[in-house]
């Protein structure tokens, strides 16, 4: 998640800290390595810096460039995303956007998701200092996994449900 691709102005992410240099390079590199045809990668939001749909096309076919089938959901810095079906309508075949809604964290958050059986929340939008106020691991049978691309070191996560056990 999070990936903040240029969306077509170059908008250069190492002006957050050197770590971000040639990010989406060393997330390319890391799914071709992990990721096979028949996977499913989620990218829970933040997919660019576009404005308009236009702008951001070009970062989401670099993401269709890559292995699996790749399922979206929206992120609160994808103003671009304005209509799911436009959206859909532009989308390479390997891609499909999810629109979703959410719920705030805290006590309801986790209890709601225990009570309704859910097995795995995956969860993004924390970045530099954040990243360590942030739950990775089990709570209520329920596996919390933080899927931040500057969290992650800019690899994947493995987020299956055979995973959640761990």
């Amino acid at each position: 998640g999070d990936l903040h691709l240029p969306g077509g102005d170059k908008k250069p992410m190492d002006v957050f800290g050197s770590h971000w240099e040639h990010h989406f390079e060393r997330i390319c590199a890391d799914w071709r390595s992990r990721v096979k045809s028949e996977d499913i990668v989620l990218i829970p939001g933040d997919i660019s810096w576009a404005m308009q749909l236009g702008d951001a096309l070009s970062d989401l076919r670099d993401i269709a460039k890559l292995p699996g089938t790749i399922l979206l959901l929206r992120g609160n810095h994808d103003f671009w995303w304005s209509s799911l079906s436009q959206l859909r309508a532009c989308l390479p075949e390997n891609m499909h956007a999810v629109q979703n809604e959410t719920l705030r964290q805290g006590t309801e958050f986790t209890r709601l998701l225990s009570e309704y059986g859910v097995k795995r929340c995956v969860y993004g939008h924390l970045h530099g200092q954040s990243v360590q106020r942030g739950f990775s691991g089990n709570y209520r049978g329920v596996r919390y996994d933080l899927v931040s691309c500057d969290a992650l070191g800019f690899a994947l996560k493995d987020v299956s449900l055979e995973s959640a056990e761990g």
